[in-house]
């Protein structure tokens, strides 16, 4: 019997203690979804009556109950339901910061926390017992008049208690981060919203101004500026653009639109305060001009208490409004915009305007250098068929002038045979003779002349004896110098080869003439040639201590049929030498130049390319 008795006392114990879990369980089930109806703190009190109202429910044994909540770091001070003291903040704190639950079991025993005076004082009855249980933002306190009334399964629920709210207060603050990130979304669409909605007006405002080709056309830019502006809600009555024009006196051309969209333009000449603000460049805000009224405005604009100027480029941005300050930081932004787009625009139409005009300029000229390309061509015909008129008369006259000569110089040579003649006789045959021989060098010349004219002197490469060409060029020339009694050289660098490959009569030609015209102007000294060789190329030079040329006359020395000051005095001549000269030269791959000092005489030379060629290839014996 007695072992049936424990049996039926056991069975008891575990339905007693279901009974207890079962309750606990709805109890913190009931706990858990008011806790979870929480939006805000002002819905804790509902949360305590439900606590209350399930530790009653379960038999724990406290006289009252305390939902303290802790403000969290970062702010001041610690809030309470409404029954802690400004003395018991800094326990709960205190409670809050250890994490654990601190269970005082008798208050008559031991107060290691002052706190029985304070407590038994706030709600004027005896306490003997108190329990602080921490959660995330706080602790869950009850107290009692009976010395140490909770149980460990009491501390259970409450602990449970304590749990469900953090996971509440969490779950509030998590909802309170969302609602704050969603306003802020909120706030970021709307700004995006309105930025876009201001970057369209803005692209609008300036797709107009990029239209524009003259100044006449502001009208249209000046609707959508008024459009673009009411787009971005800038309070405006009146908008205008100001066109400075600065030309003999200084003006503006003010158009202005109202609210409505009608605009108005007008010209007024002296406007200071427009030309003021214009050229200072920096943004105007008159913000009430019945309190301060700079360039005194009031008179002229009765009804309109703010004004803003924007300058830019070619005048300014304005707009004006009937409320004081009407206009804010953003407004003032827009409006700069606004006044650079219209910059760009007008720089950009003052770039069509000088490429228009540039366009027309070139147009002429064009027109002009064709007519003048068009007289030049046919100038140039025209020149051209002179030019072979002229060589066609030269060599006409010329072989005309040669046939007869030919004759004269014969038959005078057959005179000279006769060996009865008288002295006198012999000297005037000598005088027709020599005067008969200069005369065929001319017409040789102007027929040389006529053929280089013609077409580019050719180049005929032979390979003969260079020392040959000069041996013979000392026999010819050293006769003239004896009779004039100078001194001829001839001074050739030791590495000079003998046998070469070039034109060898051009180059007997250039040397002859450069030695004749050395010997001509030279009335004392002498006169060297010398040459030299390196590279594949000889150099000549033919000095002389001559007359020398003045320096105003060398840019022309080498133009047909042109003679120096002093050179028709010496000796006549037609001027074609050097002309001749310096196209054998430029065919024999050189250019023949002259330095000079007059009183002093003259040295011309020329460099030229060269293959060595050996004594086989020679035909002749020189050129």
């Amino acid at each position: 019997m007695r072992e049936r008795a424990e049996i039926d006392q056991t069975a008891i114990d575990e339905r007693a203690a279901q009974h207890r879990d079962e309750s606990r369980y709805r109890a913190l089930q009931r706990v858990q979804r008011r806790i979870w109806q929480m939006r805000n703190p002002g819905d804790i009190d509902h949360v305590w009556q439900t606590i209350v109202d399930s530790l009653r429910e379960l038999e724990i044994p406290f006289d009252h109950c305390d939902i303290n909540v802790v403000r969290q770091p970062g702010t001041e001070g610690t809030a309470d339901r409404e029954t802690m003291t400004d003395a018991g903040l800094g326990i709960v704190d205190q409670f809050w910061r250890a994490g654990q639950t601190v269970y005082r079991r008798n208050l008559e025993e031991e107060d290691i926390y002052r706190e029985r005076a304070r407590i038994e004082a706030q709600f004027g009855r005896a306490v003997r017992a108190v329990i602080d249980v921490p959660f995330s933002h706080g602790t869950l306190a009850l107290n009692s008049a009976q010395i140490d009334p909770f149980t460990p399964w009491h501390i259970e629920i409450l602990e449970d208690f304590a749990r469900a709210l953090s996971d509440s207060f969490r779950r509030m603050e998590d909802l309170k981060q969302l609602e704050e990130r969603n306003r802020e979304l909120e706030r970021e669409i709307a700004e995006r919203e309105r930025r876009e909605k201001r970057q369209q007006a803005l692209h609008r405002v300036r797709e107009q101004i990029w239209r524009m080709r003259r100044s006449e056309e502001i009208a249209d830019v000046l609707e959508r500026v008024g459009a673009g502006l009411r787009a971005m809600e800038v309070p405006f009555v009146f908008c205008g653009v100001n066109i400075v024009d600065i030309g003999g006196q200084l003006r503006a051309s003010v158009y202005s639109m109202n609210e409505t969209g009608e605009w108005t333009q007008r010209e007024t000449v002296g406007t200071p305060t427009i030309l003021s603000i214009w050229r200072e460049g920096k943004v105007d805000y008159r913000r009430d001009i019945h309190r301060d009224d700079p360039y005194g405005e009031r008179v002229r604009f009765r009804t309109i208490r703010s004004l803003l100027d924007v300058p830019f480029s070619h005048g300014t941005l304005a707009v004006s409004s009937r409320r004081p300050g009407a206009f804010s930081d953003e407004d003032v932004d827009i409006l700069q915009e606004l006044a650079e787009a219209l910059s760009e625009g007008f720089q950009r139409m003052d770039d069509l305007g000088a490429l228009e005009e540039r366009n027309r300029v070139l147009e002429k000229e064009v027109a002009e250098r064709r007519q003048a390309e068009l007289e030049l061509y046919e100038a140039k015909e025209a020149a051209e068929a002179a030019n072979r008129a002229k060589s066609t008369f030269l060599a006409s006259m010329s072989h005309e002038l040669r046939t007869p000569l030919n004759a004269i110089l014969g038959f005078s040579q057959l005179m000279q045979r006769d060996q009865g003649l008288m002295v006198g006789q012999r000297e005037n045959l000598a005088i027709i003779a020599r005067n008969g021989e200069h005369l065929l060098a001319m017409i040789n010349d102007v027929l040389e002349i006529s053929r280089i004219e013609a077409g580019p002197a050719m180049l005929q490469e032979d390979a003969f004896d260079l020392h040959g060409l000069l041996e013979e060029l000392e026999e010819l020339f050293r006769p003239r110098a004896h009779e004039r009694e100078l001194l001829l050289l001839c001074e050739r660098a030791e590495d000079l080869p003998r046998y070469v490959r070039t034109d060898g009569g051009k180059l007997r030609q250039v040397l002859i003439n450069l030695l004749s015209n050395a010997l001509r102007f030279t009335e004392k000294g002498g006169v060297t040639l010398r040459i030299e060789h390196g590279g594949g190329r000889l150099r000549f030079e033919v000095e002389d201590t001559g007359i020398g040329i003045a320096p105003e006359e060398l840019g022309t020395l080498f133009d047909p049929f042109v003679q120096t000051a002093r050179g028709p005095s010496i000796q006549g001549g037609t001027g074609l030498g050097l002309a001749i000269s310096q196209q054998f030269a430029r065919a024999l791959g050189g250019r023949i130049g002259v330095r000079s000092r007059v009183g002093e005489g003259s040295v011309f030379s020329f460099e030229i390319p060269i293959a060595e060629a050996t004594g086989e290839e020679v035909q002749e014996p020189a050129p």
